[in-house]
């Protein structure tokens, strides 16, 4: 069975804000990354409020 995905907005490696999709941890604890894009504005504003 396929553990759940989470939505994650916070910082590249060069300090740009990224949106990237995990799958949730597995039974082992091991999370893996599904994709990733340059976040835009409105997920922008959302990782400044601390949503």
């Amino acid at each position: 069975m396929r553990p759940g995905r989470w939505v994650m907005i916070g910082r590249g490696l060069k300090e740009d804000v990224v949106t990237f999709v995990l799958e949730a941890p597995d039974v082992e604890g091991v999370s893996e990354v599904v994709t990733g894009w340059p976040a835009s504005w409105s997920e922008i504003e959302l990782y400044n409020r601390g949503s």
